[in-house]
């Protein structure tokens, strides 16, 4: 991201999680002090001032390889309010929690920003009923992409949405280990 910064050609930017590794924080303020640490650097400065950026999350902005199933609540509401407090993104007046999302760019193109890693559930992963994203946001998605009238649609995902067991070994951080 350093070099990504100091560009000026750069119409977005997509990050796609680990923004700032907050492992081992439980409270706002430590997840504050992550951000804060992180955000200093360089290159994120420079590339936050510079572009656009989409972003979603994954597991270390809240702990390494964290479970939403098991993860306790308060602490769990305290680094979703980090995420959102160091994001410039305009939240959902009726779910203003949720991280997944669209934007256009006018008819070319919609990026579709998903959350796999707060709603995914491990404990269903080897049922039929497996959810590695909500009903809710799963139905959001397909109905986003049939209805979506621009010429190029992105899915942003923290996890690469094919099999790729050679670039990520767990099961439980594939889609096709759900």
């Amino acid at each position: 991201m350093l070099h990504a910064g100091s560009r000026r050609d750069l119409d977005l930017f997509a990050h796609l999680g680990d923004l700032t590794y907050c492992d081992g924080a439980r409270t706002a303020a430590q997840y504050r002090a992550k951000y804060a640490e992180n955000l200093t650097s360089t290159g994120l400065r420079a590339l936050f001032s510079s572009t656009g950026v989409y972003s979603t999350w994954d597991d270390h902005e809240v702990d390494n390889n964290f479970d939403p199933e098991t993860f306790n609540a308060a602490n769990l509401a305290a680094a979703r309010g980090a995420f959102f407090e160091h994001r410039a993104l305009r939240r959902d007046p009726a779910a203003p929690d949720r991280i997944y999302r669209s934007a256009r760019w006018g008819r070319t193109l919609e990026v579709f920003t998903l959350d796999s890693r707060g709603e995914r559930r491990p404990s269903t992963r080897t049922r039929d009923n497996a959810q590695y994203l909500s009903r809710a946001q799963m139905d959001w998605l397909k109905a986003g992409l049939r209805s979506s009238t621009s010429v190029f649609k992105v899915i942003l995902n923290s996890v690469p949405i094919s099999d790729f067991p050679l670039l990520f070994i767990s099961e439980n951080d594939r889609w096709e280990g759900y």
